[in-house]
């Protein structure tokens, strides 16, 4: 447990330092997510984002995962996928250096 905990600590706090360029930042990043992986987290794959996928689409991921129909289970599926890669894409956004994009 604490090595999940240790690892996405990691993933959250990843911010652009001053002196790395976007390239590094997004490298540590990326590795910071992959150490996630693999040790089987899953930060952001939660009701709520997929519930937030779902509405992008005027879909309502409740019903969908509710209904028995292949179709629809791999519907929701879907945006439980799609709501993580959301939330960790909006995380990486949150780590830039403000300073450096303070336009943003």
């Amino acid at each position: 447990m604490r090595e999940i905990v240790t690892a996405d600590k990691k993933l959250f706090l990843c911010f652009q330092k001053k002196d790395w360029s976007l390239d590094k930042y997004m490298r540590e990043f990326m590795m910071r997510k992959e150490v996630c992986k693999e040790i089987g987290s899953t930060p952001g794959k939660c009701l709520k984002s997929a519930r937030l996928a779902a509405v992008d689409d005027n879909k309502d991921y409740d019903v969908l995962s509710r209904r028995n129909d292949e179709g629809d289970k791999a519907k929701a599926y879907k945006y439980i996928k799609l709501g993580q890669d959301q939330y960790l894409a909006a995380l990486h956004f949150e780590g830039l250096n403000n300073i450096m994009y303070h336009e943003l």
